[in-house]
C-alpha cells in the first residue's frame, strides 16, 4: 500500500478509477481478501499503520459496494443506454420529419398561391369567355338581321333591275303620250294607258 502510494500519479490513479472495468472476478479477489484480512482494514488498526492509508482502505470497501450495485444495475444501465439510443434515434427522426413537414408545408404553400393564381385566371378567361359568348350572340342576330336584309335588298335590286330594262320603255311611252295624247281628254289618256300597260 504504502509503495503504491509512494508511486507517482497515484493520486490521478485513484481520481481517474474507471469501476466499470471491475470485474466479478477482481472484486471477488478483493472481496475475499478484505473478509480474510479483515482485521487489517479496521480503521484503528490502519490508522496506527499510517493515516494516509486509513482514507484508502475506505475507499478500496466502497469502491467494492460500487462495483457491486454497478453490477446489479447492470441490466437496468443496459436498458437506460437503449432506451437513450432509441431517444437520440427518435430525436433524429423527429429533427429529419420536422425537415421534411416544413418542405412539404412550403410545397404546400406554393401549389395553395398557384392553385390561387389559377383561379384568378380562370376567372379572368371565364369573363373573357362570358364577353366572348356575348360578342358572338350579338354577331349571330346581327347576322339573321343582315340575313333578311340581303333578302329585302335583292327583291329591291330586283325591282331596279326590272325598272331599268322598262326604262326605255317607260321612256318611249311617256315621250308618246306628250307628243300624242296630251291634247286629249284624261278618258282616252287612260283608255291607251291601260292598252300600253
Amino acid at each position: 500500500m504504502r509503495k503504491f502510494l509512494g508511486e507517482r500519479g497515484a493520486k490521478e490513479r485513484i481520481l481517474d478509477f474507471d469501476t466499470g472495468k471491475v470485474t466479478s472476478a477482481i472484486r471477488e479477489n478483493v472481496g475475499r481478501l478484505l473478509h480474510q484480512k479483515a482485521a487489517s482494514f479496521r480503521p484503528e488498526v490502519i490508522h496506527r499503520a499510517s493515516v494516509a492509508a486509513a482514507p484508502m482502505a475506505a475507499w478500496v470497501r466502497a469502491m467494492v459496494d460500487y462495483s457491486t450495485i454497478l453490477d446489479s444495475i447492470s441490466p437496468l444501465n443496459c436498458q437506460l443506454q437503449l432506451l437513450e439510443k432509441n431517444q437520440r434515434e427518435g430525436e433524429e427522426q423527429l429533427r429529419a420529419l420536422k425537415k421534411k413537414l416544413k418542405q412539404i408545408d412550403a410545397a404546400v404553400e406554393d401549389l395553395r398561391q398557384e392553385f390561387s393564381q389559377k383561379c384568378k385566371e380562370a376567372e379572368r378567361l371565364k369573363d373573357i369567355l362570358a364577353k366572348a359568348e356575348n360578342e358572338l350572340s350579338k354577331a349571330c342576330d346581327l347576322l339573321a338581321k343582315l340575313s333578311s336584309e340581303k333578302t329585302r335588298w335583292a327583291q329591291d335590286t330586283e325591282k331596279i333591275e326590272t325598272s331599268n330594262r322598262l326604262l326605255p320603255k317607260w321612256t318611249l311611252v311617256s315621250a308618246a303620250f306628250m307628243t300624242y295624247i296630251a291634247k286629249e281628254t284624261e278618258d282616252v289618256r287612260q283608255q291607251y294607258f291601260k292598252k300600253v300597260v
